[in-house]
């Protein structure tokens, strides 16, 4: 067997290229360590002790982690519990007995994680230590005199500290001398691996705990300094660990800010040698600190001062010459993935300084930048001309008034006259960055001045300027009305498709995208020039085949699919059939995984979708075959492309969408591979995406009642275990919501099993969200928690609340389509979560979340299976329809509505007095700090419950009495579904009960002017159209009305007035 294992790693490590092999060989090894685990490890041991092959015994110290460890790689089966205690203890004492004899140090840090995972597996739980002998053997190591043992004690510590901290709990002094010692080590690698171990320690601590180490600061950055003037490398991985401690504790640095940012001064500004990125480093550890804690910065402004000046020390830092090859790149050059270090060096600074602006505040940065900015302008160097201009293209996101930006662009324009190509590239860069972030004030300011430059320009002889000012054309037309951009239309296309026939490919690029970006603000006076254009943007696919004009033909796709999408759609139409064909015939080309076309793809067809889903139904077997596999190569890599994943899905969801039932047959397909994107833990916004796909295919599947509810059995399951290990409560708020939309679509299907199982998990999410509640009201009210860490607290404490409100809308779906079958989950939420939630102490949200679930038992629920509860859920949501907050008015007042709408006749007069009283003090309650159509929709659902009352409980009170609350309260101006519903219920009783309306001059002038201000506007549908054309037809045989018409309507506007006359003539 032990020959056989050794084939084996050497068939998966050695020189063999061959992928079967090695699979076979992954296979082999796989099958040993399940059937036969003691001896294989057994075998595994010696080979570590023994082998004189280094990439053996690199193999076996890194597989024995893999299998022993609870901390790695899921890929791989932990057999630490298969094996007998003489296996278990073998491993312990042996990769001990193995550390010391190991001379390879590469070989060394593997033993060392090993050892550092298998015991933070087993002392994870501190009252039951499975290796008691574990810390003794530790500390034995730094006794020792061989520094290797030293740095590989010190290497264990890091994962035994990061995965079983509570281990040390009783050991602070010890582990306090142990540190100090390590960093003042003359030996670079042991005083490196000791700051790696606190870094570690200081991960888990909470605040008050990592404080007790804030006095080896001083000795840490002293290190620090020290090794980088001596080993680069190995400062770098001292840099990592600051990184670190300032994203999980950056309070630890706070009081020692000043040394801490003159050690990183000094490493920037003093030490010539040191290299670039690790300048970058140092100066990004400043940034990430300030970003955490602004106060300090805002508290001493010449810490401000100096930080920029820091930053901009980078962006000075580029080659004084311009090289040919920038002012001319070659054929299929790509800026975002080719460009060089210099402006690697310069994008740097751009995105410090912006986000300084955005954590420190742009009252406090804009002043001290501008100080800074006016005199790099002024310098003789271009280079510090060019990093001011760069940096001033990243203010225009926090200035709200375009006079304010007005000297910066006065000045900065100026500088397209530089003979410097780079500085010109610069001015452009600045002008499509403020398009971007003040659009469209900057373009109603700059219209025609910017407009010029831009035009003007396209002609500039350094292709990458031109190209620059293409892009800063597309920018700036995006915030253009279709009136602004006509002046410009003629001249900008003409120069647009002559540069697309003539220039270099980034020119071409370029100017394709601005073309889109034309049309689409040109609208339809786009169409007169649509017929030259086609055949222009066509003939690309034609003209530019070879493979360093990928980027562009994607380009033109995208930009006529944004034509597409833009003009109408018959004058799209006759070329839809080419752009189709096209786009198939380049998925199909074997797209590998960096072709710039797949992204472009994805895109066009969602553009083309969203207009053309019908004309595209009978190509979907060639389209879909093509996107699955282009989806599918984006999402097989561990940790691919967010962005482009995300634009894959989002096209799928389109389709799924879009296509409905016609794209039933490619529901399978899609399922598997959206199914383990539910979960990708590379990327929160790809779990997100994944998940709101998942509804739509429930509604392909409507035919196919059984194979709907199986689909949703499964979406569900998936999507709990998703949830369930979910660490971002707003991508929790997609899965719960995914849930509930695939419930609804789907009606009726569960067991009581499949319910109550359902109902413990929506438990034990509301628990656990109560607990993450818990915990931040905690860290709020510490004392020396900042002003920013509150107010991350308070948005995390919304973000839960918001959970919690979903998840009071998906028990509203399980008792909407599960009535009775649900009954034990509405107790279990009444005489617990109910009481809670209710309470005047707590947030508005909970307040929102309890009445959500008041309101759906009783429609859903009903008086039937709720009537005990009855006047307690009367009397909460009548002292929430009066609350300060019209979100909880809007839920409360709604909730009175469903009341009289369920309750039956012989109950509800009982309460009618008393709701009715409480709508008109909601109707009453005066608009406070909140937006208008926020406090709108709760005075709309007041005055809709009003007129539910009298449409179901009309025998419970005088109609009289509140016809004419009612109708003065009308029309509805703000809920779209409310307003349709009470506008139909005065035409109906208009018409069926005429003697309520006519009785009263006052109630038929309302109504008619009721009438006419909601006539074909989005409050009355097709049947209320109907409705109200019969109701006025009625009216207008009234003397009253036949007599005072002009009076009536006198106050209404013309178009209303001719509706109301179309009306009174409809048949």
């Amino acid at each position: 067997m032990a020959e056989q294992i050794v084939q084996i790693i050497n068939n998966l490590v050695g020189q063999i290229q061959n992928p079967e092999i090695q699979k076979q060989a992954e296979e082999s090894l796989n099958l040993f360590s399940s059937q036969n685990p003691n001896e294989f490890v057994q075998y595994l041991i010696q080979i570590l002790k023994n082998s004189q092959n280094e990439q053996h015994r690199v193999f076996v110290a890194s597989h024995l982690r893999k299998i022993t460890s609870k901390f790695a790689e899921k890929s791989f089966v932990n057999i630490w519990d298969q094996l007998n205690v003489e296996s278990q203890q073998l491993i312990q004492t042996q990769l001990f007995e193995c550390l010391k004899t190991e001379p390879v140090q590469n070989i060394r840090y593997l033993i060392s994680d090993c050892i550092g995972e298998l015991a933070g597996s087993l002392l994870e739980d501190p009252q039951n230590n499975k290796w008691p002998e574990l810390v003794p053997l530790l500390w034995q190591l730094f006794m020792q005199s061989n520094t290797n043992l030293i740095e590989s004690g010190f290497k264990i510590l890091v994962n035994l500290l990061t995965f079983a901290s509570d281990t040390f709990e009783k050991s602070q002094n010890e582990l306090k001398n142990l540190f100090q010692n390590g960093i003042q080590n003359e030996n670079v690698k042991i005083s490196v691996a000791c700051i790696q171990a606190l870094g570690a320690y200081l991960s888990v601590l909470e605040p008050k705990q990592a404080k007790g180490f804030q006095y080896l600061i001083p000795q840490m950055l002293n290190t620090l300094y020290k090794v980088l003037k001596t080993d680069q490398d190995e400062g770098q991985l001292i840099l990592e660990v600051f990184t670190d401690i300032v994203e999980t504790e950056p309070k630890f640095f706070k009081e020692n800010f000043e040394q801490l940012f003159s050690t990183v001064w000094k490493i920037n500004m003093e030490e010539k040698e040191i290299e670039t990125d690790i300048k970058h480093m140092g100066t990004e550890t400043l940034i990430s600190l300030v970003q955490r804690l602004p106060q300090i910065v805002r508290k001493n402004q010449e810490y401000l001062l100096k930080l920029i000046e820091l930053i901009f020390s980078h962006m000075i830092e580029i080659d004084q010459e311009v090289t040919d090859e920038w002012k001319q790149p070659p054929e299929g050059f790509n800026e975002d993935i080719e460009e060089d270090a210099d402006f690697e060096t310069t994008r740097f600074g751009m995105n410090a300084i912006d986000r300084i602006i955005d954590s420190v505040g742009d009252k406090e940065t804009l002043p001290i930048l501008s100080q800074t900015v006016e005199k790099l302008l002024q310098h003789a160097d271009w280079r510090y001309n060019y990093a001011a201009i760069m940096a001033l293209s990243q203010v225009g996101e926090y200035i709200d008034d375009v006079a304010t930006v007005q000297p910066i662009m006065d000045v900065v324009l100026k500088f397209l006259s530089s003979p410097n190509p780079v500085i010109r590239y610069g001015v452009f860069h600045a002008i499509g960055q403020i398009s971007d972030d003040m659009k469209p004030e900057f373009q109603t300011v700059y219209k025609d001045s910017i407009m010029k430059v831009i035009l003007q320009h396209l002609d500039d002889p350094v292709p990458r300027v031109a190209s620059h000012a293409a892009a800063a054309l597309t920018n700036f037309v995006e915030g253009f009305t279709e009136q602004d951009v006509q002046p410009y239309l003629q001249v900008t296309l003409e120069k647009l498709f002559a540069l697309v026939n003539s220039g270099c490919s980034i020119v071409k690029e370029n100017c394709m995208t601005a073309i889109a970006s034309t049309a689409e603000a040109a609208k339809e006076h786009f169409h007169a020039y649509f017929d030259i254009s086609m055949p222009i943007l066509f003939k690309v696919f034609d003209a530019y085949k070879g493979k360093e004009y990928k980027q562009l033909r994607g380009q033109t796709i995208e930009c006529i699919t944004l034509i597409a999408h833009s003009v109408s759609k018959e004058k799209f139409l006759p070329y839809l059939d080419q752009i189709t064909n096209i786009i198939i015939n380049i998925q199909e080309s074997n797209l590998d995984n960096q072709d710039p076309q797949k992204t472009y793809v994805l895109s066009g067809w969602q553009r083309l979708c969203l207009k053309y889903n019908v004309e595209l139904t009978t190509y979907l077997p060639k389209i879909l075959p093509g996107v699955f596999k282009i989806v599918s190569q984006i999402i097989k890599k561990d940790a691919c492309d967010s962005d482009e994943a995300e634009v894959a899905l989002a096209m799928l969801e389109v389709f799924i969408d879009q296509f409905g039932s016609n794209y039933v047959n490619y529901v399978e397909e899609t399922t598997k591979l959206i199914s383990p994107l539910c979960s990708y833990k590379y990327s929160e916004s790809i779990r997100d995406q994944a998940s709101k796909c998942l509804p739509g295919l429930i509604k392909c599947a409507q035919q196919q009642p059984e194979t709907q509810k199986n689909m949703v059995r499964y979406f569900l399951g998936l999507l709990w275990d998703a949830a369930s290990s979910e660490f971002d409560s707003e991508i929790i708020i997609s899965q719960i919501t995914a849930m509930k939309e695939c419930i609804e679509s789907c009606g009726k299907f569960m067991t009581q099993q499949e319910i109550q199982s359902l109902s413990d998990k929506v438990i034990k999410l509301l628990l656990d969200s109560d607990k993450r509640k818990a915990e931040n009201e905690k860290w709020k009210n510490e004392e020396d928690v900042e002003d920013e860490e509150k107010n991350i607290l308070e948005e995390d404490l919304k973000i839960e609340e918001n959970l919690q409100v979903s998840i009071a809308e998906l028990i509203g779906v399980l008792f909407k389509t599960h009535k009775e079958q649900t009954l034990n989950l509405a107790h279990i939420l009444y005489t617990q979560v109910l009481p809670k939630v209710m309470d005047s102490k707590v947030s508005d949200n909970m307040h929102k979340f309890g009445l959500f679930l008041i309101d759906d038992m009783v429609e859903f629920l009903g008086f039937e299976h709720m009537g005990d509860k009855w006047g307690e859920f009367a009397q909460a949501l009548s002292i929430f329809a009066v609350d300060k907050s019209s979100q909880v008015r809007q839920a409360a007042v709604y909730g009175i509505g469903i009341f009289a709408q369920v309750t039956p006749t012989a109950q509800f007069s009982v309460y009618a007095q008393g709701l009715v009283k409480t709508l008109l003090a909601s109707i009453a309650y005066p608009q406070g700090s909140e937006k208008e159509k926020t406090y709108g929709h709760a005075k709309d659902n007041a005055i809709s419950s009003l007129g539910k009352i009298i449409r179901y409980q009309s025998e419970s009170l005088s109609l009289n009495e509140i016809l004419g609350l009612w109708l003065n309260n009308l029309p509805l101006k703000f809920d779209k579904q409310e307003g349709v519903f009470q506008h139909r219920l005065l035409a109906e009783l208009t018409i069926n009960r005429p003697d309520l309306i006519t009785q009263n001059e006052g109630f038929i002038q309302k109504t008619i002017v009721t009438f006419g201000q909601v006539l074909g506007t989005k409050f009355v549908d097709q049947e209320g159209t109907a409705l109200i054309h019969q109701a006025i037809n009625r009216l207008t045989q009234v003397d009253f009305v036949k007599n005072n018409w002009n009076s009536i309507v006198a106050n209404l506007t013309d178009g209303q007035k001719v509706k109301l006359q179309q009306g009174a003539q409809a048949q």
